[in-house]
């Protein structure tokens, strides 16, 4: 049979986690999620050729994991429930609630696949521990700027041009007289002045990863700006209670023509 590409990696009982903020409570609370590492079937025939003193051909036992696949399918879709190796069940459920007092066969929602874990695959994962835990990352990322009309990334926009943000979680949303995309002065000290910042009155595009605009009309040419976005937008459609603040880790400016950095 032809040899099977595997990898065996011991990650010693440790996972990290990321803290995401309970926005369905008012206090600071937050939940945990584990970072997924997965195992592919490869890297699971690599553990066996570790455990087995015979060191079994990969390819055969490739071979034998893809017979017990189509095991496993067949019995589903004969609609029985199915142990795993003791490792766990799968089952059928019915998705959503049934409307009605005398409801029939054909009222039933669409069936999907449910997983109960067995004690033993439990027992496996009681001793793992926690290496690192850190706080999810959900502020606005500004990456590059374009100005349509020169087509170039830059820091230095044409006045009177439409203007391309590009980044993560940009997508504004909550109420306009706390959210926004605002032109922010540069202060003195380096900072940025919010309290004399130019808000961009209409987007074009309103995207988590890209907004689009007319320049506003009333910055003014040479002077440096931070581009600022306060935004509510959580999961999907959501709009949540918090407002998250992201800054530009640089500064553009105005001109009559434009010039790329």
């Amino acid at each position: 049979m032809d040899s099977v590409k595997t990898d065996f990696n011991d990650n010693g009982k440790v996972v990290n986690v990321t803290l995401h903020k309970n926005y369905l409570k008012d206090d600071d609370s937050s939940f945990a999620k584990v970072k997924r590492n997965t195992a592919s079937a490869e890297n699971l025939i690599a553990v066996i050729k570790e455990m087995s003193a015979s060191k079994i051909d990969e390819g055969y036992l490739m071979y034998c994991a893809g017979l017990f696949k189509k095991a496993i399918l067949e019995k589903l879709r004969q609609g029985e429930a199915v142990n795993v190796f003791d490792l766990g069940t799968f089952f059928l459920t019915a998705c959503g609630n049934i409307k009605g007092s005398d409801p029939s066969a054909s009222d039933v929602p669409e069936l999907s696949v449910g997983f109960t874990p067995s004690e033993l695959v439990k027992a496996a994962v009681k001793d793992i521990s926690v290496n690192l835990a850190v706080m999810e990352e959900t502020s606005p990322v500004i990456n590059t700027v374009t100005d349509y009309a020169t087509g170039q990334e830059t820091h230095s926009l044409t006045l009177g041009s439409a203007v391309s943000i590009k980044g993560d979680r940009l997508k504004i949303a909550g109420e306009p007289e706390t959210t926004g995309f605002y032109f922010a002065p540069e202060a003195e000290n380096g900072s940025f002045d919010m309290e004399n910042a130019v808000r961009v009155p209409l987007l074009v595009k309103n995207y988590p990863t890209e907004l689009s605009f007319m320049l506003p009309a009333d910055l003014q040419a040479g002077k440096s700006y931070y581009l600022v976005i306060k935004t509510a937008s959580g999961k999907g459609t959501r709009v949540n209670k918090t407002i998250r603040t992201g800054v530009s880790s640089f500064t553009v400016t105005v001109g009559s023509s434009s010039s790329s950095d």
